[in-house]
């Protein structure tokens, strides 16, 4: 009787709020969206406290449907198609497993376009859109939404999307801006940081807007020294490949987008960030290692991060990585561990340990270099470099040196002969 009794009251409360008259002021959509809102999550509990299915539910399953027709429609008139135009229409998300990086790039040429088009706003239209900014922070619309993203349909989810894009796009000072995102952090990015654990289009929506708050570096920062960051290293070893490929696009962005500030945040939390990142580098997963290995690189070889390679490369336990990466059956992967792996090597300023690891595997790293074949002239150049250096290198004593000096050969010898717990970050010969 009392589900009977709820499903008539909410159906009343439904029919009675679709008869009142359309909105037309921003306050007015605001006020709609958040009452088709109530009505939606009131239906979405009543979805996961009912026991069995009967005919009596097809008037709340009929209400969800209209609740979520309404709301879509009422997001979409909250859109500023007109400053946008075509270049708007053209941002609504895209399912992960059809992005490349020509997809990508793309992406960034239409994000040129909107600029243009952006350029061409009239006074009118971005005061309307203003007052919608200011009405949305006000009323924290967008904080509810981020929130409940998970129950929203999945035509409204990309005008979600989109409408939070389009405001962080023209800040306005009183209204929905990434200072506003900022000062609710908590209850917009973490929620959003969150998302990832949701089903694949939720995330991927998810991971739409925070990719926009990571183009503001107040907000990236924060990210970076939130505790929901684990989020991300969780999300990018899922299994799940949509939702961890979207995952490692955010990653990607977080550490690449504002890279002066990415480099003084990594050396100062270099142990602790590095502690999470060598574990997608060791991941059962291909796809993980692969993807954190190739972003690994693209860090460690840009000029901003120097400091941060350096002490990167004076870590013995990295080269050991490396070194296992190399014998990694994926031809891709120990193409991009060898970048990393020359940069140990090419090192003039190699920490004792390193060397004595080198000169210790030396023989072996010699001969499996000489038969790992990569059809690219660079990378046959690189190597030869490698090989080269390797061939140079002699071990480092405990203590002064005392008697003849030890030539390069008889050092590769007693290294073969010597064993010790590096044994385990040999490469195996192919």
């Amino acid at each position: 009787m009392a589900a009977n009794a709820f499903l008539a009251s909410l159906t009343k409360q439904f029919s009675e709020f679709m008869e009142k008259p359309k909105p037309k002021t921003p306050a007015e959509n605001v006020q709609h969206v958040l009452q088709v809102m109530e009505i939606i999550m009131q239906c979405n509990q009543h979805e996961l406290s009912r026991h069995g299915h009967g005919s009596k539910e097809v008037k709340i399953d009929d209400t969800i449907q209209k609740a979520q027709l309404e709301l879509k429609e009422c997001l979409s008139s909250m859109r500023p198609h007109k400053w946008l135009g075509e270049a708007g229409r053209q941002q609504q998300p895209r399912d992960t497993s059809e992005m490349s990086d020509d997809e990508r790039k793309a992406e960034e040429e239409r994000e040129k376009a909107d600029e243009e088009v952006r350029a061409r706003v009239t006074k009118e239209e971005l005061v309307k859109l203003h007052a919608l900014s200011v009405q949305i922070a006000g009323a924290q619309m967008m904080e509810l939404l981020v929130k409940h993203i998970g129950i929203i349909d999945f035509e409204a989810k990309k005008d979600v999307t989109a409408l939070f894009r389009d405001l962080l796009k023209s800040p306005c000072p009183e209204g929905f801006t990434c200072d506003y995102v900022e000062r609710n952090f908590d209850k917009i990015v973490v929620p959003l940081l969150e998302g990832y654990r949701l089903v694949e289009f939720s995330s991927f929506c998810c991971g739409q807007m925070l990719r926009e708050c990571i183009k503001h570096q107040g907000l990236s920062r924060r990210i970076l020294e939130s505790a929901q960051i684990d989020e991300l290293f969780t999300a990018v070893n899922l299994e799940q490949f949509d939702i961890a490929t979207d995952a490692f696009y955010t990653l990607h962005d977080l550490l690449t987008t504002h890279k002066k500030m990415v480099a003084e945040f990594l050396v100062q939390k270099y142990s602790t960030f590095f502690a999470k990142y060598i574990l997608l580098l060791a991941s059962s997963n291909y796809v993980t290692r692969r993807q954190a290995l190739k972003m690994l690189g693209d860090i460690l070889l840009d000029r901003s991060n120097f400091n941060v390679m350096t002490m990167y490369i004076s870590d013995v336990e990295n080269l050991k990585q490396m070194m296992n990466l190399l014998r990694d059956r994926s031809k891709a992967i120990q193409t991009d561990a060898f970048q990393i792996f020359k940069v140990f090597v090419g090192n003039p300023h190699k920490t004792k340990s390193i060397v004595n690891i080198l000169v210790k595997n030396q023989a072996k790293l010699v001969s499996f270099l000489q038969k790992l074949h990569i059809d690219d002239p660079q990378f046959q150049e690189d190597k030869a470099a490698v090989l080269h250096e390797i061939g140079k290198l002699v071990s480092v004593p405990d203590s002064p040196p005392t008697g003849r000096k030890v030539s390069v050969p008889e050092a590769s010898a007693k290294a073969d002969e010597s064993k010790g717990p590096e044994e385990a970050a040999q490469p195996v010969p192919p």
